[in-house]
């Protein structure tokens, strides 16, 4: 993918990261929530180690905002994706 469309990816990522966690909590919480500062509220390790010996990416986290919307954008337009087409194309 070329720079403008990666960066437009990154940063509907943010977007649906910030739903997402605003989702989560009470309205009083979440407005301290924004795309300025919500990857200062999400955990560094971002992915996990199985028994098996693989790696596999957290969810919600904000690389896998971006894996799933780098797979919709080609069938969506980036504005109308939602936090529930990520959890659906993700199953």
């Amino acid at each position: 993918m070329n720079a403008k469309i990666m960066k437009k990816i990154r940063w509907r990522a943010k977007e649906l990261l910030v739903e997402w966690m605003q989702s989560l909590l009470d309205k009083e919480r979440a407005k301290g929530y924004n795309v300025k500062n919500v990857l200062n509220f999400t955990p560094k390790q971002t992915h996990l180690y199985y028994n098996d010996g693989t790696f596999h990416l957290s969810s919600y986290s904000y690389k896998w905002f971006i894996k799933q919307l780098k797979t919709l954008y080609y069938v969506k337009d980036l504005s109308s994706i939602t936090v529930e087409d990520c959890k659906e194309i993700s199953k």
